[in-house]
């Protein structure tokens, strides 16, 4: 008896995507999680804006426990090879700036800074 070949449908998403922020949520048969990048720009009227590109991901929880452990394997690897992961200087001044500024806001007012995502 001959193999019978079944043909496949490849679809590639042709736009690599870099990530800045996350969202991971789960129910009782998934976890979604929303990866995004959020870029500043100026906008044709020359104001600033901001450009959104987001994917949603969605594992069955059997499957991202085994992705998770791949994962945590891979950054083990890469930090024996490359020494440890670690906030980049501009993150930490960054993070210090608006812990600053939330401080001043606090004593100011009593509105929050939020974020959404």
């Amino acid at each position: 008896m001959a193999e019978q070949q079944i043909p496949g449908v490849q679809q590639f998403d042709q736009q690599p995507m870099h990530v800045n922020q996350y969202t991971i949520n789960h129910g009782p048969e998934k976890f979604v999680i929303d990866v995004r990048n959020m870029l500043p720009q100026f906008g044709p009227n020359g104001e600033p804006t901001f450009v959104l590109s987001h994917k949603v991901i969605m594992f069955d929880p059997y499957f991202l426990k085994g992705f998770a452990a791949s994962l945590l394997e891979n950054i083990k690897k890469y930090e024996e090879r490359y020494g440890t992961i670690k906030k980049p200087d501009a993150v930490l001044k960054a993070e210090k700036e608006v812990k600053k500024n939330q401080v001043k806001m606090e004593a100011t007012t009593t509105e929050k800074i939020s974020y959404v995502g």
